[in-house]
């Protein structure tokens, strides 16, 4: 049987992890999705995640973070994809090999109706790197098909993934928001 996480990420400013994980594990979730903390603090706040996943006797632990790889500034991307390195190198250290880490590559209205070639190749240029660093520490970045990125729809996310072309990369099929986007497929085999 699949395993079933709660997603956490928009009830966490209204209660503490704590209540979170008491929940998930209260309700007979496998495991809990949450956003990765902050880059200033992160090492303690994923010891601090690591030590309630013990006590509460999850399983399984994924965080989501954005990273904007599409920016028009190439300063900006490249500071982005060093954030998004270290940030998986700080999660390798109390998660270990297996971990997941929910990903997309920066927001864009209207998806991928209206990206331009030029955001796939930033985007993929960029995961390319950041795969490199999954790919040693054997963690497992998936893309969720989602409104509003370039990786809105299964055509969309395939084309994507094939441009990264890393065995670290993935699909997060997300039925929730895929079918919303307005030029979504109606079923998904292109997955």
């Amino acid at each position: 049987m699949a395993e079933i996480l709660m997603h956490w990420n928009y009830f966490s400013k209204g209660w503490d992890l704590d209540y979170g994980f008491a929940r998930a594990r209260e309700y007979g979730y496998d495991g809990i999705e949450l956003r990765m903390p902050p880059d200033e603090g992160l090492k303690q706040a994923l010891a601090d995640i690591k030590a309630l996943k013990q006590k509460h006797e999850l399983r399984y632990v994924v965080l989501a973070r954005g990273v904007d790889v599409i920016h028009d500034d190439e300063s900006v991307r490249r500071k982005n994809v060093a954030a998004m390195k270290d940030a998986l190198n700080a999660v390798y250290g109390p998660f270990g090999p297996g971990t997941i880490v929910n990903c997309s590559a920066g927001g864009i209205k209207d998806g991928s109706a209206a990206a331009q070639e030029v955001h796939f190749e930033r985007a993929a240029a960029g995961f390319r790197e950041i795969a490199k660093v999954a790919e040693d520490r054997f963690l497992k970045i998936v893309f969720e098909i989602h409104m509003g990125t370039i990786h809105d729809t299964a055509k969309s996310t395939v084309k994507f993934l094939d441009m990264i072309g890393s065995p670290a990369c993935s699909a997060n099929l997300d039925y929730g928001n895929m079918f919303l986007t307005p030029h979504a497929e109606k079923d998904v085999p292109t997955i």
